[in-house]
C-alpha cells in the first residue's frame, strides 16, 4: 500500500482511549501529573490496532507543508479531549499543573475513565514504557494519601491556605518525589511508608517551595519567604529589615519566621497573623485579594465564551475583546 495513501486510515477518535489509559497507567493514575508524549505515541497506536514497526502510513509528518504523520493524530487525540474542546464534564484530558514541554496530563475525570479502561486494557500488550515504583504507589494510595496531606498542609501553613496554595504545595512535592522515582529504595527494601511520613515530607516539600518563592516580593511579605542564602544568614533581629515592608518592620508582634527553619517542631503560629491592621498593609492584602478574585472571574468568562462561541466565530477575538 502507498504510504501517502488514507485508505483504512485510522480515524483520532480510535485513539481517544488508548492515549487515556497510557496516560493513566504512567501517571499512577493521578490528575494533573505530567507524562511525557513520546513515552505513549507508539503503544497508543498498539492498543488501537496498528503496529508502528511495520506500518503503511508514516509516523512523522514526511514534511512541513504535508502534515500527514500519525503521531500527530495521537497528539490531537489528546489534545482535543482538553477542556478547549470540551465541555468541563467530559474533558478527560489537561495541562500538567506544572507545565513542562512536551508534557501531557489527564483531568480528574480522565482519571476516573483510565480506570474504567483498566479491564479493556490490562495485559493486551508489554508496553514499552510504564510508571516507575513510587508513580504506582501513590496510585494505589492517592485518595487516602492526598487527603492526609492536604489537611496537614492546611494546618500547619494557614496563609498558604488563605492564597490557595495548599493543592499546588501537594502536587509540586508529588511531581518531584515521582520524577525521581523517590520511594523506589524503601519499596524495593520492603519498608513499610507510614501516611504520617508522607505528609511529613510533603510539609517540607511545602517549605522548598515557600523558600524558592523568595524572590517573589508578594511572598517576601506575606509568607516570610526567604532566599537560599538569605537562609544560611537567618538572624531574628535583622532579617526583618530586608524581606519585610517599614510598615511591617514598626510592630512589636512581630518575632519569628515560621518557614525559615523548615522544621515541624517550629513555632506553628504564623506571626503575620498577630500583626497590628496598619492601613498600609490592609491596602496592599486588598489589592492582592482584588487581583485574584479578577484572574478567577477572567479565567471563568473565558471558558465560557470557548465553550459557547462556535469555532467559525473566532471565540479568541471574542476572549481578547473582553479581555481589553
Amino acid at each position: 500500500m502507498n504510504k501517502t495513501s488514507g485508505e483504512n486510515r485510522p480515524k483520532e477518535s480510535a485513539l481517544y482511549d488508548p492515549v487515556v489509559y497510557l496516560l493513566g497507567r504512567l501517571s499512577g493514575f493521578k490528575p494533573y501529573v505530567g507524562v511525557h508524549h513520546e513515552l505513549i505515541l507508539d503503544d497508543a497506536l498498539r492498543l488501537a490496532g496498528i503496529d508502528p514497526d511495520n506500518c503503511p502510513w508514516p509516523l512523522k509528518d514526511t514534511s512541513p507543508s504535508q502534515r500527514d504523520g500519525l503521531y500527530r493524530i495521537v497528539h490531537f487525540a489528546w489534545y482535543h479531549q482538553t477542556r478547549k474542546f470540551r465541555p468541563e464534564g467530559h474533558a478527560f484530558c489537561a495541562k500538567p499543573v506544572k507545565q513542562a514541554r512536551g508534557e501531557w496530563a489527564l483531568s480528574s475525570l480522565g482519571v476516573k475513565r483510565a480506570k474504567s479502561l483498566k479491564e479493556k486494557y490490562e495485559g493486551k500488550l508489554a508496553l514499552s514504557a510504564g510508571p516507575n515504583q513510587t508513580a504506582e504507589f501513590f496510585g494505589q494510595n492517592w485518595d487516602r494519601l492526598w487527603e492526609r496531606i492536604t489537611r496537614n498542609l492546611r494546618r500547619k501553613m494557614p496563609r498558604s491556605e488563605e492564597f490557595g496554595k495548599i493543592e499546588d504545595h501537594a502536587m509540586n512535592w508529588i511531581e518531584r518525589i515521582i520524577q525521581r522515582d523517590g520511594l523506589r529504595k524503601r519499596i524495593e527494601e520492603g519498608k513499610s511508608i507510614a501516611p504520617s511520613q508522607v505528609q511529613a515530607w510533603a510539609l517540607r516539600g511545602a517549605y522548598t517551595d515557600i523558600r524558592n518563592e523568595g524572590t517573589e516580593p508578594v511572598c517576601r511579605v506575606f509568607h516570610g519567604a526567604l532566599r537560599k542564602k538569605e537562609i544560611g544568614l537567618y538572624d531574628p533581629s535583622n532579617w526583618t529589615e530586608v524581606v519585610i515592608p517599614r510598615t511591617i518592620n514598626e510592630s512589636e508582634n512581630l518575632a519569628v519566621n515560621t518557614y525559615a527553619e523548615h522544621s515541624e517542631d517550629d513555632v506553628t503560629s504564623d506571626p503575620i497573623q498577630h500583626l497590628q491592621d496598619d492601613s498600609a498593609l490592609a491596602d496592599v492584602e486588598g489589592t492582592v485579594a482584588n487581583e485574584e478574585a479578577f484572574k478567577l472571574v477572567l479565567d471563568k468568562l473565558s471558558r465560557i465564551i470557548q465553550e459557547e462561541i462556535a469555532p467559525e466565530l473566532n471565540p479568541e477575538l471574542h476572549e481578547q475583546i473582553m479581555v481589553e
